[in-house]
C-alpha cells in the first residue's frame, strides 16, 4: 500500500514537468489548399457528379489534417463531409451567410485536433455581412478556424480564402483586409493562409502578403523538397503546362517550419480530372 501511494505521489508531482515536455514536442502537420471546382452542368465529362466519388477518395488517401477547399456548394460540401466522416468542416456560405452559393470550408481531421474557435468574414468595407467589395464580380469571403492539438495543446490558425477572379482592385484590398483582419485576431500563434488567390506571383497581391511587417511566406518557397508540377490551374487540362500558372498557395508565418511542398497533378487520365485546379499540400511543422 505505501508503494502504491508514493507512487502515486511520485506520478502527481512529475505531472506538470510532464505536461511541459508534452507541449514543448513540435506538431507536424499536413496541409492541404484544393479548388474542387463548383457544380457545373456545362463540365460535362467532368460534371461533379461524374468526379464526386473520385474527390472524396483523393481527399481521404492524401491523409491531410487540415483540408482548405475552395468553390464548395452545399451539395459538394454534404458529399465531401459524407466521405471523410473522421473531420468536420467550419464555414458559411457566401451569398446569405448560411448555405446560398460557395462556401470556403476548413475540414479538419477531429482525431488530431479540438476546434477553439471560428468564423467567416466578407472581403468587402462591410466584413462583418454578406456583401461584395469593391471592384468584385462575386461576393468572396475568408473563413478560419483556430485549431488545438490533442496531443501538445498547442494551437494553430488557419485561414481559408477564394479572391474575386475579375476585380483587381478587389483582389489588393482583399490580400490587405485579410492579413489586417488576422494580425488583430491572433496573439502570438502559427498562421497558414491558404486559398485560390487568382494571381501568380509577379502580382502586387503576391507581394502585398509575402512582404510588410506580417510578413508570410509561401511554403513553394521554403523548402527545396518541392515535388509535382509548378502550376495548379489548368482548366480541365485546357491551359497548356508550359502557359499554366500557379495560384493557389500556402502561406505560413515566421514560427512554422516546412518539410515538404507538393502539388498533385488532378488528371485521371482519358480526359477526366478531378478538378480544373491541381492540389497543393505542405507538410508543416509548429
Amino acid at each position: 500500500m505505501k508503494i502504491l501511494l508514493r507512487s502515486l505521489l511520485l506520478t502527481i508531482a512529475l505531472l506538470p514537468l510532464l505536461c511541459t515536455a508534452q507541449r514543448q514536442q513540435p506538431v507536424k502537420v499536413r496541409i492541404m489548399t484544393f479548388n474542387i471546382r463548383l457544380v457545373n452542368p456545362n463540365d460535362g465529362v467532368n460534371n461533379w457528379e461524374m468526379r464526386f466519388l473520385k474527390v472524396g477518395e483523393f481527399l481521404n488517401s492524401e491523409k491531410a489534417d487540415i483540408i482548405c477547399l475552395q468553390e464548395v456548394t452545399q451539395v459538394q460540401l454534404n458529399d465531401i463531409s459524407n466521405a471523410m466522416p473522421n473531420y468536420q468542416s467550419v464555414g458559411v456560405a457566401r451569398d446569405d451567410g448560411k448555405q446560398a452559393g460557395e462556401y470556403n470550408p476548413i475540414f479538419y481531421n477531429t482525431e488530431r485536433f479540438n476546434l477553439l474557435s471560428k468564423g467567416t468574414f466578407w472581403l468587402s468595407p462591410t466584413p462583418d455581412h454578406p456583401s461584395r467589395g469593391w471592384d468584385a464580380a462575386c461576393n468572396r469571403i475568408a473563413t478560419w478556424a483556430i485549431l488545438q492539438d490533442k496531443d501538445t495543446f498547442k494551437s494553430i490558425m488557419v485561414t481559408n480564402t477564394h479572391l474575386d477572379h475579375i476585380g483587381i482592385r478587389a483582389r489588393l484590398n482583399s490580400a490587405t483586409y485579410i492579413k489586417e483582419h488576422i494580425g488583430r485576431m491572433v496573439n502570438d500563434l502559427p498562421i497558414v493562409i491558404a486559398g485560390d488567390f487568382n494571381v501568380d506571383e509577379n502580382d502586387p497581391v503576391y507581394n502585398k502578403i509575402t512582404s510588410s511587417i506580417f510578413r508570410l511566406s509561401d511554403v513553394w518557397k521554403l523548402t527545396n523538397r518541392t515535388k509535382g508540377p509548378a502550376y495548379t490551374y489548368h482548366g480541365f487540362g485546357k491551359v497548356p503546362a508550359n502557359k499554366a500558372k500557379k495560384i493557389d498557395y500556402i502561406f505560413t508565418s515566421p514560427r512554422i517550419k516546412v518539410r515538404k511542398a507538393t502539388i498533385i497533378d488532378t488528371s485521371l487520365g482519358h480526359g477526366l480530372y478531378l478538378s480544373d485546379h491541381n492540389a497543393h499540400l505542405a507538410d508543416i511543422i509548429f
